[in-house]
């Protein structure tokens, strides 16, 4: 079943607009009281399956979409790349019991598009506090406003503008919120035979991270390792900073590391 509230009145500063997807009537309801005593965000759409929620998607305009797991039908995970495609890539929210212990779930869900993950707790836990967490998770993932994006530009000339190509020594990349997702279409079009070692910084729970390197690896198809001090810089090897550090470099007797 799915639920829709009213567009908000003309002149009003309009919220980012939720659809809550979960089979359980008494999630749905506390989740969209909580989201609804707050100001930055309003329900306006439930579902209790996924062929609810793309049915909802047809007739609702949806900037996040907090998602369950397992519900009947198709599961919440098999559903992201329909979902984003029939909302025009709402950012997708995990809100799942299996989110806590389970980081291959996890990272799979943002491999497929999900932007975050958040454990649910039970009926009976729902509280104040989790209200806070909901939504600083859901301000992290929310769409920019058209207001709130300015365009900047550059204030020097890049280095090599000469349209000259030269060698690529090291490659480093640095993601957040939607990474895993973006990384995987990255490096789906990296060529194979890139000859330059792989730095990645991901902020993700550090629990997560080990199962995140083990993804990284399937998809550059090279080894791939948590980074640790002193680790050498090696071409055809990926490093991935621990989910609670960055990564810097440095020249130890002449040696990357």
């Amino acid at each position: 079943m799915a639920t829709r509230a009213p567009l908000p009145r003309v002149g009003e500063n309009p919220r980012h607009r939720v659809m809550i997807v979960d089979d359980s009537a008494v999630v749905r309801m506390i989740v969209q009281r909580i989201i609804d005593d707050g100001e930055r965000f309003e329900v306006v759409a439930q579902a209790a399956s996924v062929a609810a929620a793309l049915a909802a998607l047809e007739r609702a305009q949806i900037d996040i979409i907090l998602l369950d797991v397992e519900m009947p039908g198709t599961d919440g995970i098999a559903a992201i790349p329909e979902l984003l495609a029939r909302s025009g890539n709402a950012a997708i929210l995990m809100l799942s019991s299996h989110c806590a212990a389970n980081a291959e779930l996890s990272v799979r869900a943002m491999t497929m598009g999900a932007s975050e993950t958040l454990l649910k707790p039970s009926a009976a836990e729902f509280a104040v506090r989790f209200a806070d967490v909901l939504e600083r998770a859901m301000m992290r993932i929310a769409p920019a406003r058209p207001a709130d994006v300015r365009p900047t530009l550059a204030d020097h000339t890049p280095a090599h503008a000469d349209g000259v190509a030269r060698p690529i020594e090291c490659l480093a990349i640095a993601a957040s919120t939607g990474g895993p997702h973006a990384l995987a279409g990255f490096f789906g079009a990296l060529p194979r035979d890139l000859a330059a070692p792989i730095l990645i910084t991901q902020h993700l729970p550090d629990d997560f991270i080990g199962y995140f390197a083990r993804q990284i690896s399937v998809m550059t198809g090279r080894p791939a390792a948590i980074a640790r001090d002193g680790d050498r810089i090696e071409v055809g090897r990926v490093l991935v900073a621990p989910g609670d550090a960055h990564l810097a470099l440095c020249r130890i007797g002449g040696t990357p590391r």
